[in-house]
């Protein structure tokens, strides 16, 4: 058996939709018909909320808001690729790991619009004396390391420069491991590789800095913004990503560990550990579609919150 899942680990394709359902068996058509439910749920919730909500937003928020609200929608989609479509399976996980740090890009810009632009953000928090908070998780170590400083606009663009990097990092992480796993320099069929290993570690520990930065943007501006909920708001994106981040780097460690195992003839660990990503995310973007739903459905009158002189503007 092991020595069977070895070869299978770089077998010439996954198998097609046809063999994989047949090896998943009865879970297989189960899972492909509710999850393709679940995602027109999703599609249907969207187009709702375009619809009824961000339709009234102001003109220079709606895209934002389509992106972000999107997120639920888009991460189904490509999950529910990878579980009927194995041989998409990389392709799809690519877009999800790149897609997923650009929401947070999406949010960060969204946070500074609802403020009224980024000089206008800061303005607001020299005027209230907000500090910048870093004894915020995954990084709440550094907190103790470093007293609170006040913004500057400096100090801005570096926490939003951590958060834009990450989709950089991701996009070289992964295309340096295909490219190390065409040439062979990565096996992942002989176990636990080193080189595999500590790209996918870097990736954790790029992706914790851009959180880090997120949590604290986004924390900085919660007071300011209570009446639209915006602290429930970062926590279903931040908690969302990092739930489904740190669900993928398990995976693939008990994959490349042998834990995972293989479904003979056809069905490799890599392929097994895909659909087990994929399954719980299809799970947890329902849920998170649902409470996104929900939440923003409360932002059309969100426009309120700005002086109507910065509404000027940011229309012009």
């Amino acid at each position: 058996m092991e020595d069977n899942c070895s070869m299978l680990t770089f077998s010439t394709r996954p198998p097609s939709v046809q063999q994989h359902l047949e090896a998943l068996g009865y879970y297989g058509w189960i899972a492909t018909i509710t999850f393709a439910v679940t995602t027109l749920i999703l599609v249907a919730l969207f187009i709702l909320n375009v619809a009824s909500f961000i339709r009234h937003s102001p003109p220079h928020r709606r895209l934002l808001l389509c992106w972000v609200t999107s997120f639920p929608l888009i991460i189904s989609f490509l999950a529910l690729m990878t579980l009927l479509i194995p041989r998409a399976g990389n392709l799809c996980d690519t877009v999800k790991q790149i897609f997923m740090p650009f929401i947070m890009m999406h949010f960060v810009d969204l946070t500074l619009n609802f403020k009224g632009g980024q000089s206008a953000a800061l303005e607001d928090l020299l005027q209230s004396n907000t500090p910048m908070t870093f004894c915020l998780p995954p990084c709440c170590c550094l907190g103790l390391c470093i007293r609170q400083l006040d913004y500057t606009k400096k100090r801005l663009r570096v926490f939003k420069s951590l958060v834009y990097q990450m989709p950089l990092v991701q996009l070289a992480i992964i295309v340096l491991i295909v490219l190390l796993t065409e040439a062979e320099v990565i096996r992942r069929d002989k176990g636990p590789d080193g080189v595999f290993i500590f790209l996918n570690v870097l990736n954790i520990v790029c992706f914790c800095l851009a959180m880090w930065a997120f949590n604290i943007i986004t924390r900085s501006f919660a007071p300011q913004l209570v009446a639209i909920n915006f602290q429930y708001k970062a926590q279903l994106v931040g908690l969302g990503i990092a739930l489904m981040k740190l669900q993928n780097f398990v995976l693939v460690l008990l994959s490349v560990s042998g834990v995972i195992p293989c479904i003979l003839p056809l069905t490799s660990r890599i392929v097994l550990q895909k659909t087990i990503d994929a399954s719980l995310t299809l799970i947890e973007a329902f849920i998170l579609g649902i409470l996104t739903f929900i939440d923003y459905r409360k932002l059309d009158h969100q426009d309120e919150l700005q002086p109507p002189g910065r509404r000027t503007s940011q229309q012009k």
